[in-house]
């Protein structure tokens, strides 16, 4: 079977940022470090499934934990997939001060045009994604 969400990013042609975006979340439970978030997302045109979905939030000295729990609340399998976009403050001032280290080895690579994903590559294979280590020879602003 194949289904095909709303466009959603015209330019491309694409249905980005998932069933999810823009959808109003309840609290179910938050105390000082963590918060469960939840709704449903109702069967609609493209998707004709019914999903509850809870999104865990934990913050302790370790960092920040997210956890997506979606259960198929209908009659029949539901396909599925999960990918965050957090947007925190992540200090004070500008961005282009800060210093990124992510040990990502491995990198998605997409076409520039539509974003079609085209295979996994080292981050070794191209330094621009290389954040293994911070790059402390770029000169700060």
């Amino acid at each position: 079977m194949e289904y095909q969400l709303g466009i959603n990013e015209p330019s491309r042609g694409h249905a980005l940022h998932g069933l999810l975006a823009w959808q109003d979340r309840c609290p179910v439970e938050s105390d000082e470090s963590s918060a469960i978030l939840s709704t449903v997302i109702q069967a609609r045109s493209g998707y004709p499934f019914r999903l509850d979905v809870q999104v865990s939030y934990q913050l302790d000295l370790s960092g920040l934990h997210t956890t997506v729990t979606a259960t198929n609340t209908g009659p029949g399998s539901a396909p599925y997939g999960a990918a965050g976009h957090p947007y925190l403050i992540a200090g004070e001032g500008r961005v282009d001060d800060w210093i990124l280290e992510l040990p990502a080895r491995k990198v998605q690579q997409v076409t520039a045009d539509l974003l079609v994903p085209t295979g996994v590559s080292d981050v070794s294979d191209d330094r621009r994604y290389d954040f293994v280590s911070p790059d402390l020879s770029v000169p700060q602003h």
